[in-house]
């Protein structure tokens, strides 16, 4: 979905005369009196809304190995590995870890440390396989953005996003309409994260065998 449709989405959630309001269109509607405030508002309620996103923990996650692509440090005792997670373009945060031994035995939920942004693995001996689960930083919008770009996000999320910005910027306008788009924004944010909970536990509690 690029930025474009996104805008186009919440500004007809917040006129019901701007139904023929198209993306390919949208430059033009910077200089529409009735419609470029709210325009010019919304790179800025994005973010936020991506915000919101990250907090309440429903942010796309991401899967690396630990192998030659990923530096990593052996400290002189053998004990430990050390991990720049910064290296990882995309990294916001650390989820868990899983390992999997020489003999197939897979642990969900292995152990880790963070100091800062170093992630400390424990040295394991032989051809066991490490991966890191992450927090991916959200797309957010910057300067240089432009209302073509395409925002990378899973869908069921990005569809929030419209909600998100009737609930902030037609606050003055028409509040009680602003507080229904709230409502819905709130409603279906809890079910993504109900079901990212629900995904996530079920994975622990199925593979995770260091018990």
């Amino acid at each position: 979905m690029t930025l474009a449709e996104i805008k186009i989405a919440a500004l007809k959630m917040m006129n019901a005369t701007t139904d023929q309001l198209v993306e390919e269109n949208i430059a033009d509607y910077y200089s529409d009196p009735n419609l470029n405030t709210y325009l010019y508002a919304m790179n800025e309620s994005i973010n936020r809304c991506f915000d919101r996103l990250l907090m309440d923990n429903v942010a796309p996650r991401a899967v690396v190995p630990v192998d030659d692509d990923l530096t990593t440090t052996l400290d002189d005792l053998e004990l430990n590995y050390f991990i720049d997670m910064t290296q990882i373009a995309d990294y916001y945060k650390m989820a868990r870890v899983t390992y999997t031994n020489s003999n197939g035995v897979y642990f969900g939920d292995f152990q880790f440390t963070m100091e800062e942004d170093t992630l400390i693995l424990p040295y394991q001996s032989g051809n066991g396989e490490y991966r890191i689960i992450y927090t991916k930083t959200m797309p957010y919008l910057t300067g240089t953005s432009v209302d073509t770009d395409t925002i990378v996000l899973l869908g069921e999320l990005l569809r929030l996003v419209p909600y998100f910005i009737k609930s902030e910027l037609f606050e003055e306008d028409e509040p009680n309409l602003a507080a229904a788009a709230r409502n819905i924004f709130e409603a279906n944010l809890a079910n993504i994260k109900q079901k990212t909970q629900t995904r996530q536990t079920v994975i622990r509690s199925v593979y995770d065998m260091s018990e």
